[in-house]
């Protein structure tokens, strides 16, 4: 155990370890109720998904497996954005600007390294009227892109608050 860090046994009857000691209560609070709200909604989700693919025999991706990649990449989506807008997602310590300058990067990467062009050749997207391989990786690079969208409308919303 590193010097500095406390375990005590509420961190470990509430499932939260180390990582969250460095947020205050009101971060804890919110990354609770999102991920809460977060996983209700997979459930959900998850559970109609179950209900289209053996009652009505509906596939709406190539795969099973990918239906559930879609819906988990949807809520992290959720999850971040959420999370973001209530100042919940960095902690204090953190420096949020150099995370969101990666994850514009790694958007980037996502959105475009597995398309020579994307904008030229939508059809790799949806093939037979269901969602392609290639979709989940604009669905993943949309998740590091809603960090830093968020996290400018937050700052913005606090500038307007203060004048």
């Amino acid at each position: 155990m590193k010097k500095g860090w406390k375990r005590t046994n509420e961190n470990y009857l509430t499932g939260v370890g180390i990582m969250m000691n460095d947020y205050d209560e009101y971060q804890k609070m919110m990354r609770y109720k999102c991920g809460y709200y977060s996983f209700m909604l997979l459930l959900v989700l998850l559970m109609f998904d179950f209900i289209l693919n053996d009652f009505l025999s509906y596939q709406w991706a190539e795969t099973q497996g990918l239906e559930t990649l879609f819906i988990m990449g949807l809520i992290l989506l959720i999850f971040n954005g959420f999370t973001i807008y209530h100042n919940a997602y960095f902690s204090r310590k953190e420096n949020a600007k150099w995370y969101l300058l990666l994850d514009i990067l790694t958007g980037i990467i996502y959105t475009t390294m597995f398309f020579p062009i994307p904008t030229s050749n939508p059809k790799n997207l949806l093939i037979n009227g269901e969602l392609t391989y290639s979709s989940f990786f604009i669905l993943i690079g949309l998740t590091f892109f809603i960090r830093p969208v968020v996290y400018i409308i937050r700052k913005g919303l606090e500038k307007l608050k203060d004048k």
